[in-house]
């Protein structure tokens, strides 16, 4: 036999504590905050074939010229800055909110495989930044023949 449910109180079971709960708006402060504002880009895919090593990020809102790359014992090093942008010597100029002055991003991305330091080429278009490197002979897979 099932006994009915009964409530005390007319509440919605998934939105119990409210929209304006004081846990809702610490976590709407947070997210919002200059911590979280970097969540737009740097999103990060590597991969390989069978001759290279592959790494895209994106990093809309950037130029070619803001992006550094560095290779150095198996590290990939890339940081990407922006400076910020004048408001052309308007003093009449009044801002309300301003997020995009100056933003940076950088990562250091251990390489799970060794690859030949003057063979990387990058590309950047669109937002996204495209790194091939070459994966050194000893890296590369092959096939073994059994006796």
């Amino acid at each position: 036999m099932m006994l009915p449910v009964i409530r005390k109180f007319n509440i919605d079971p998934v939105n119990r504590f409210g929209t304006l709960s004081p846990f809702n708006r610490l976590f709407d402060d947070v997210m919002g905050s200059e911590l979280c504002q970097a969540v737009g880009f740097g999103g990060l895919d590597m991969y390989e074939d069978d001759e290279n090593l592959h790494v895209d990020v994106e990093l809309p809102g950037f130029g070619r010229d803001e992006i550094q790359l560095t290779l150095e014992d198996g590290v990939l090093h890339i940081s990407a800055k922006r400076k910020e942008e004048k408001n052309n010597g308007d003093s009449k100029t009044h801002y309300y909110i301003r997020q995009r002055a100056t933003r940076q991003w950088s990562r250091d991305i251990q390489l799970p495989v060794t690859v030949e330091g003057d063979k990387v080429e990058a590309t950047f278009a669109n937002g996204l930044l495209c790194i091939s490197m070459e994966k050194t002979g000893q890296c590369k897979p092959h096939t073994i023949a059994i006796n």
